[in-house]
């Protein structure tokens, strides 16, 4: 990281003696002053709560002191507001779990857009039912995102997060009811969303349930994919410092990981991909979406679920699926093993997503078996060996 201009930590020192603590992660003037008025009215708004304080203006001044000095060690910002926007929700962010990301948000956002207010159960009075499972839940926010998006469309919504960490489920169960108080979700969420604690590489990685008789209409998952030499190296110091290591990089053992997801590429980045797609297999999944670290992770990740039949369809999605790439004179799409796959959006490669033929009828995609796979030289893409 390069070193900071002395002109800079000068002119930041002489707008407020606290920007130059914040400019050590900032590294902007702009950012810093965003930050420091973010933690000025938290410091102020948390002191005028807590009933104890005597000396108002002193105590929320050295609050916002220690607030600038956590930063200034590379402390994420959301730990230390202690939570994060995610489309209309608070989520509450605690250490010990990973914080949510916007392009998690973005991908969450974009399946929902591929639902349509009506399914194949639905009866002539409305929509009927959805079974929403999702791997690796963390702080919940992708199953009350998902709640969010969907509780207008289903009479009946069922919602289950899974997490191998205590302190993630206890936490997405808080941030389930934090929004219920809040007004941000309706209060059958509270009945529609659960959140157990499991771990997916066991035998009973889903727990079993009578409402779903064991199927699950739509499998999400964000898992760890970082391989251990790419944390090591080309994470950002916040994230190695102060996120959850087992939330970002995935068990090393092969017993754990499966022998096809040893001999995967990414260094061990992709172990997990085989589990969740034999997870989704077991479960019925009709429709699946798996958050990725990059372009190739995804090509790969591809590649294991064309070896799976049942799938009638992949894309690749980027960051920002939904935002059309106006460079683009035609179509994107990449070859995996020799057929075409779809890439939409902006960005950095992010989500693997896949159907199978009644996913299809579920998501109103109006595609042609063929769409998926397509000889390579009748469709004029982007070709990425």
């Amino acid at each position: 990281m390069p070193r900071l201009a002395t002109s800079l930590l000068l002119k930041a020192r002489n707008l407020n003696t606290l920007l130059p603590l914040l400019l050590r992660s900032c590294r902007d003037l702009g950012s810093a002053q965003n930050e420091l008025r973010w933690f000025r009215d938290h410091a102020v708004a948390a002191t005028a709560k807590d009933p104890t304080n005597s000396h108002t203006q002193a105590t929320w001044q050295s609050r916002l002191r220690r607030m600038c000095e956590e930063r200034s060690r590379g402390k994420p910002l959301q730990y230390i507001l202690g939570s994060q926007p995610f489309g209309t929700l608070d989520i509450l962010c605690r250490l010990g779990v990973l914080i949510p990301r916007p392009e998690t948000e973005s991908i969450a956002m974009h399946i929902m857009s591929y639902l349509p207010t009506h399914n194949g159960d639905t009866e002539a009075s409305g929509p009927s039912k959805l079974r929403v499972l999702d791997l690796c839940t963390g702080t919940g926010c992708i199953a009350l995102l998902t709640h969010d998006a969907l509780s207008s469309r289903y009479k009946s919504l069922q919602i289950l997060g899974i997490d191998n960490n205590r302190h993630a489920v206890l936490l997405a169960r808080s941030n389930l009811q934090h929004n219920v108080r809040q007004g941000k979700l309706p209060e059958r969420a509270c009945n529609d969303v659960n959140f157990v604690q499991g771990d997916i590489f066991s035998r009973h990685a889903v727990p079993p349930s009578r409402s779903t008789n064991g199927q699950w209409d739509i499998l999400i998952a964000n898992p760890p994919y970082i391989s251990p030499t790419a944390f090591n190296t080309t994470t950002e110091r916040s994230v190695r410092n102060f996120e959850p290591r087992d939330a970002l990089v995935p068990p090393s053992s092969p017993s754990r990981a499966g022998a096809q997801g040893t001999r995967e590429g990414n260094a061990g980045g992709d172990i997990i991909y085989p589990r969740l797609l034999k997870i989704a297999r077991e479960v019925g999944a009709k429709v699946v979406l798996f958050e990725v670290a990059d372009m190739d992770q995804a090509m790969r990740v591809v590649g294991m679920a064309g070896m799976d039949k049942r799938w009638d369809g992949v894309e690749i999605w980027r960051d920002w699926p939904s935002v059309q790439n106006k460079g683009a004179k035609a179509e994107e799409s990449v070859v995996v093993n020799g057929k075409i796959t779809r890439v939409m959006g902006e960005g950095n490669g992010r989500a693997v997503f896949a159907w199978t033929l009644q996913g299809r009828n579920m998501i109103g995609r109006a595609l042609d078996l063929e769409d998926w796979y397509i000889p390579q030289k009748l469709c004029p893409c982007t070709v990425h060996s």
